[in-house]
């Protein structure tokens, strides 16, 4: 594996951390308050981590084809 791909994994995975941490607590806000006009915001970091997931995984194969 070259430099640049293990920039791309560090990215990638600082990337889902990043979203994960943002739902958890968003989750938390949302259940804590009642606050449903949260939801969208929530959805929309959802979306983003599973791209990013995606996104990993895809690198991920495209090493192995190498």
């Amino acid at each position: 594996m070259n430099e640049r791909n293990k920039i791309l994994y560090d990215f990638f995975k600082s990337l889902m951390l990043f979203f994960a941490t943002i739902s958890v607590g968003l989750i938390a806000y949302i259940y804590i308050s009642s606050d449903y006009n949260m939801l969208p915001i929530f959805a929309t970091f959802i979306f983003l981590f599973l791209v990013v997931v995606f996104a990993f995984i895809a690198l991920d194969y495209a090493n192995k084809l190498e």
